[in-house]
């Protein structure tokens, strides 16, 4: 979901000299957050930068992940983010690392079996589909998103990328907000599919 504010910022600056209720400049809030938005893009940049650097040389396959999800959240603003590893033998998938809100006491349980469901989740793994659910209340996914997550993480926004390499779904890239009134813009999802890939391709590089 994109925002049109950007556009309009350089504009409001100029003519808008007024205050809030609390004093505050309305020019230096407005100034704040396009600062905001600026770190989290260099945050992005440069994190793709150095996992192309270290993919150069003799690299640990965690360590990339471990930057990839860190890049990811630090330069998106989720409240979560995780990688979940699918096991095909025992028809499971089942969350290994992450960062973020109360992660420790969410990746133990961040768990869920492959069977006949139509839910996103299960469907990501399966057909190795990527979404992006800006409401998990919509029409479209308030039946495919599951109560498990619903009740684990009580996300408002949730996104799903899966790791494929050579046809094969080694898991899932699952990031989350719980906060309705926060927005994820074009491109920083098109920074998250680069570091996705960027994972894939550390995987792929080293089953060779």
């Amino acid at each position: 979901e994109t925002s049109d504010e950007d556009g309009k910022w350089s504009t409001e600056v100029n003519q808008n000299k007024s205050t809030d209720d609390n004093g505050v400049s309305i020019e230096t809030v407005k100034s704040e957050a396009k600062t905001s938005r600026q770190t989290q893009h260099d945050i992005l940049v440069n994190g793709i930068s150095e996992i192309t650097n270290e993919m150069l040389g003799d690299y640990n396959i965690n360590d990339i992940l471990t930057m990839v999800l860190e890049t990811i959240y630090r330069g998106m603003g989720f409240n979560r983010v995780l990688f979940a590893l699918h096991d095909p033998r025992e028809h499971k998938v089942l969350a290994k690392f992450g960062f973020g809100k109360n992660i420790n006491d969410i990746i133990p349980d961040f768990r869920y079996k492959i069977n006949e469901s139509d839910d996103v989740f299960v469907s990501s793994i399966k057909k190795g589909k990527e979404y992006i659910i800006l409401d998990v209340n919509s029409e479209e996914y308030k039946d495919r998103v599951p109560k498990w997550v619903r009740n684990l993480t009580m996300p408002t926004t949730l996104v799903l990328y899966p790791l494929v390499v050579n046809k094969r779904c080694l898991g899932i890239i699952y990031a989350d907000n719980d906060n309705s009134n926060i927005k994820i813009s074009m491109e920083a999802l098109g920074f998250f599919k680069t570091l996705r890939n960027q994972a894939s391709l550390a995987i792929q590089q080293k089953n060779k």
